[in-house]
């Protein structure tokens, strides 16, 4: 019962910590011999057209995410949001939403990086790798964005 409430409480440091372990995960199962086939077959030929989407998809979710802050922005006048304006909780969702936009914007980077230095003539697995974990943390980011978003709907449709 007591991890449950510590990661409510440290969720933003949990969910990283996750991504990270994912991220252990995929580079050890590559370094140990097992994956580095099977990823260099799906990259092959693939590899501008993989990181491409990857660049286009984290744009727009952080389109998405920048259109949610102002959406939220507006919404936070309202009185049946007085409670959460007043709460320390107020803070985390700011929080939030900014290192979901830093990210983002940082794995977009990222993408278009790895775009440019992980070829097929010379593969480059750091760019890989700085790449996935970028876009794991962000796809997190995302999904407690939109959990957010839901409390917050809930919060102003309430009776």
């Amino acid at each position: 019962m007591a991890l449950p409430l510590w990661w409510r409480r440290h969720f933003m440091f949990v969910e990283a910590a996750i991504a990270a372990a994912l991220l252990i995960g995929f580079i050890v199962w590559d370094q140990a011999g097992r994956g580095g086939p099977v990823i260099d077959e799906v990259l092959a030929t693939n590899r501008s057209a993989v990181y491409t989407a990857i660049a286009s998809i984290l744009g727009a979710l952080l389109g998405f995410v920048i259109t949610a802050i102002s959406i939220v922005l507006a919404f936070s006048a309202m009185e049946r949001l007085e409670l959460l304006r007043q709460s320390p909780h107020y803070k985390t969702l700011w929080a939030v939403f900014t290192q979901t936009t830093w990210l983002l914007a940082g794995a977009t980077a990222l993408a278009l990086v790895a775009l440019v230095l992980d070829r097929d003539a010379a593969p480059c697995r750091p760019a890989l790798y700085f790449c996935l974990g970028a876009t794991l943390i962000s796809a997190i980011r995302i999904a407690r964005c939109v959990w957010v978003l839901e409390q917050l709907v809930a919060i102003t449709i309430r009776d």
